[in-house]
């Protein structure tokens, strides 16, 4: 809870609160967390104090658009009801609708020949803003406006850090169960997005392996629209705890500099403790007595006038979105056309990805279908390998350099130290049943220890092959030589 108060029109921070919630108050419950909030009020001595409050990132549907430049602030109002009751995932009746000027994330390049005006729409669901009307209710407090957090964190940033013009800043702001990742340019929200960092069955909340996966996620969801974007710079806000670790987690992960968000000094708040999770409350009080720095307000929304003539905005919102379709040059020819090249660039890496690994696949394919064949075949490749291990004639006549099996068949490879001993084993195979032997040719060699030829044979093994498992010859200890 930050406490200000206007003075000549401009807002003076008078104090920062931070409670505990008790046992037996309900945070979900209107009623509940307004009684509490209550017993803050009346300790404070705030009894008629007025509230301004916001809704997170994951409450808020954001649509950004391009309508026509030129016309009054009334029909602009009406166009933007009109196209945002046409994108809303619920009816458009359940909602409070309002509207920001400025280019977006999504909406890059479309003022660029000034026929167009880009705007960003924001809608609340209706019953989200009477519980937090409920809550105020019950803490004796009068709702004067109702914001969106990722503007009021970025009144904070901009009061608390000076940025270079064109600098990119990256805002994480960590809340209990989820994490609101806002990109910054120039005083602008460039891309925002919340990510739920715990599920309904975690116990353990979030933690910063998860948070920094979302990050990464939603650095790559704006890249998309945004081809070549840098983050310059990276904050941290928040007070699970988490914070220092997540700080050191960004810096080595986006290979910027990142440091905890410190508004106290933006804000010349005096306090002994840190105000990271103060932020956008702090944002929140530094709105003027007009509240002119909350582009967002779903208690005082911007409404069109009652419409004289209905046909006359009609026929604007038709010509709307025939500007978004003809303006292929403003929007289409700048905005979509890199979204697309950034997917086909994002597919082509994919492909690749998947090819690699489709050769990996096949490659293990093919092992498989060999293990396959090798088992299906039976020949019982143990019993196979002993039976030449006991058949081959003595080391100091024959020894092998190569044995390749496959079904069927046995390739061996070796040096001998005379043809008739190579002759003599494979006549010892022949007269085995089963077993059939193909000489492929011997040569002579040179050899420094008495093996005079080099030979290679094929023995074809037929299923009803019997190896012979005699045991092989012992081999002679020092001793007994």
């Amino acid at each position: 809870m930050v406490v200000f108060r206007y003075v000549r029109g401009r807002p003076v921070i008078v104090s920062l609160h931070r409670a505990e919630t008790p046992e037996g108050v309900d945070p979900s419950d209107a009623v509940s967390l307004g009684k509490f909030i209550r017993t803050l009020i009346v300790d404070y001595g705030l009894d008629g104090a007025r509230a301004v409050m916001c809704v997170g990132r994951s409450q808020a549907v954001l649509k950004s658009m391009a309508l026509p430049s030129g016309v009054s602030s009334d029909e602009l109002a009406s166009m933007v009801q009109y196209q945002v009751s046409r994108e809303l995932p619920f009816a458009a009746d359940e909602a409070v609708v309002d509207f920001t000027h400025g280019v977006h994330w999504d909406t890059a390049g479309a003022e660029a020949d000034g026929e167009v005006t880009t705007v960003l729409a924001a809608a609340v669901r209706i019953p989200l803003i009477e519980t937090i009307s409920r809550i105020c209710d019950e803490a004796g407090l009068k709702l004067e406006r109702l914001g969106l957090r990722p503007y009021a964190n970025l009144r904070a940033v901009y009061r608390s850090i000076r940025c270079e013009p064109g600098e990119r800043i990256l805002l994480v702001n960590i809340t209990a169960d989820e994490a609101e990742i806002d990109v910054m340019r120039d005083e602008s929200l460039e891309f925002s997005r919340s990510a739920a960092v715990t599920s309904p069955d975690d116990q353990a909340g979030p933690d910063v392996r998860r948070i920094v996966a979302e990050v990464t996620r939603s650095i790559q969801s704006f890249n998309a629209t945004q081809p070549g974007a840098e983050i310059d710079a990276a904050l941290v806000a928040g007070d699970t705890g988490l914070e220092k670790d997540l700080v050191a987690a960004l810096s080595e992960s986006l290979s910027v500099r990142c440091e905890l968000l410190d508004p106290a000094g933006g804000f010349a708040v005096q306090t002994g403790e840190a105000t990271s999770s103060f932020a956008a409350a702090l944002g929140l009080a530094s709105t003027d007595i007009r509240g002119e720095s909350l582009p967002f307000d779903f208690i005082n929304p911007k409404r069109p006038a009652p419409p004289k003539n209905t046909r006359r905005i009609k026929a604007i919102a038709a010509a709307a979105v025939i500007v978004v379709l003809l303006g292929a040059g403003a929007i289409a020819g700048t905005s979509r056309i890199k979204h697309l090249e950034t997917n086909v660039n994002t597919l082509t890496g994919k492909k690749k990805t998947l090819l690699k690994t489709n050769k990996s696949l096949k490659r293990l394919r093919k092992r498989v279908r060999a293990v396959e064949t090798w088992y299906d075949a039976d020949y019982r490749w143990l019993g196979q390998l002993a039976h030449f291990s006991t058949t081959l004639p003595e080391a100091k006549a024959l020894y092998l350099t190569g044995l390749d099996c496959s079904p069927g068949k046995v390739m061996l490879t070796g040096r001998v130290a005379d043809s008739e001993t190579v002759s003599r084993f494979a006549e010892k195979l022949m007269n085995m049943t089963g077993y059939e032997v193909r000489p492929k040719g011997t040569s002579a060699v040179r050899d420094n220890f008495g093996y005079a030829m080099q030979f290679r044979l094929e023995v074809l093994i037929s299923p009803d092959a019997k190896p012979v498992l005699a045991t092989s010859r012992p081999t002679k200890s020092k001793e007994q030589k």
